[in-house]
């Protein structure tokens, strides 16, 4: 109905709760601490993409689904999305 696939959104969200949650904050730690300390980030790839945004002050705030501090608050609010993001 209205090109929505409702199979393939079930399939996805399964997947996503299904992931390595650890493994995606591992990397996300390792992300943010490339960008400590910069004040532009640029992207490019092979397809022409060349994307270049200035970065702000704050510190990178990682939302990888985990729930790193005691309730009733987290880094960014004091819920999280199973899939995060």
């Amino acid at each position: 109905m209205y090109g929505f696939n409702l199979n393939q959104w079930h399939k996805n969200v399964l997947e996503g709760i299904d992931a390595d949650y650890e493994s995606i904050a591992r990397r996300a730690r390792k992300l943010a601490s490339l960008f400590k300390g910069t004040s532009t980030l640029q992207i490019k790839a092979s397809n022409g993409t060349d994307l270049k945004v200035k970065l702000s002050k704050l510190p990178a705030h990682i939302y990888s689904g985990l729930m790193t501090k005691p309730l009733p608050y987290n880094d960014f609010s004091f819920i999280t999305n199973i899939p995060s993001g």
